[in-house]
């Protein structure tokens, strides 16, 4: 019965909190390596590059501020490939 009632107050808080309950207060300014400043529910918030991206430490814009390092080497299928400079993510 306790499992219950502990989901239950998790998911009645779903509305007002981000990932898994937690309830984040502090607006910030500049990321660490690897995120990028978001908006999400009038706060903002640092959000994980999407892989295989990061990001330099201390960015302080949207997901522009990710890249896919140069030297990263990846496949598809047209085969593999290697980049060459930094591929930055644009709007």
């Amino acid at each position: 019965m306790k499992k219950t009632i502990i989901f239950l107050f998790c998911m009645s808080f779903a509305e007002m909190a981000i990932a898994d309950c937690t309830v984040y207060t502090k607006n910030y300014t500049a990321c660490k390596k690897g995120y990028y400043l978001t908006n999400k529910a009038s706060m903002t918030l640092c959000e994980k590059c999407p892989s295989p991206g990061t990001s330099d430490d201390g960015n302080n814009t949207d997901y522009t501020a990710c890249y896919i390092p140069a030297g990263t080497i990846m496949t598809d299928e047209t085969g593999t490939f290697t980049y060459t400079s930094d591929c930055h993510y644009s709007k």
